[in-house]
């Protein structure tokens, strides 16, 4: 991933919340790509926050061709994959030191991944390869998968935070898992007989990104 989007994440990668009502975005970085959450909540206690996220997820797939045919070629012409997600959750937070006007606290917040409306278009760029159409790009077409209304996943974050009580705000990193598959829109797509699930990384059982930024009080 290029230094200055994640340089640009990591300024974004920040949240503002109130005394009872949560508003916020974050989001985290991956070896894939990167995610931008917008938060909506209600903090019900000193330990216990629900919310519901918003999540725009990017990933770089790099780009796939085949050339099994012997007249011609194709290539994808969108290499990168958007994934839009809600992630209603639970926080629990646990203080577990307090120096000076500084307090530290671990969380963990276990949610649910829902990726509604899963159908997925693209376009595909064909390309002759045999004289005397060699070179030169003669069609582009749509590619298009199968329609779900919803894909479930399973997701858990664990952050450390540390806070401040002039500044009624503080810094936050952490670690995210969940068991999403993040090319799933992509796997039922089949272009000229051939599955796109070939050219995409197999499923891992877990998937993982870290995430860091700041939050305030109002």
């Amino acid at each position: 991933m290029k230094p200055n989007i994640i340089l640009l994440f990591l300024l974004l990668s920040m949240s503002v919340f109130s005394q009872k009502n949560v508003y916020g975005f974050g989001g985290g970085i991956t070896k894939i790509g990167y995610q931008i959450d917008v938060e909506t909540g209600y903090k019900l206690n000193r330990h216990l926050t629900i919310s519901l996220n918003y999540r725009f997820q990017t990933i770089e797939t790099g780009g796939y061709y085949d050339d099994s045919n012997k007249n011609y070629e194709w290539q994808i012409d969108d290499d990168n994959l958007l994934n839009f997600l809600l992630i209603p959750s639970v926080r629990f937070s646990l203080p577990i030191l307090k120096e000076n006007n500084r307090f530290w606290s671990l969380y963990i917040e276990p949610g649910i991944m829902i990726q509604p409306l899963t159908y997925e278009v693209f376009d595909v760029v064909y390309q002759a390869i045999e004289k005397p159409y060699k070179g030169q790009i003669i069609w582009t077409d749509r590619a298009k998968g199968d329609f779900k209304l919803a894909r479930f996943y399973w997701q858990n974050k664990f952050a450390i935070q540390c806070g401040s009580r002039a500044s009624a705000g503080g810094i936050f990193v952490g670690f995210e898992l969940s068991n999403q598959d993040v090319y799933s829109k992509r796997r039922s797509v089949v272009v000229d007989g051939v599955s796109l699930d070939k050219h995409l990384p197999s499923k891992t059982k877990l998937y993982n990104s870290i995430f860091i930024g700041l939050r305030g009080y109002l």
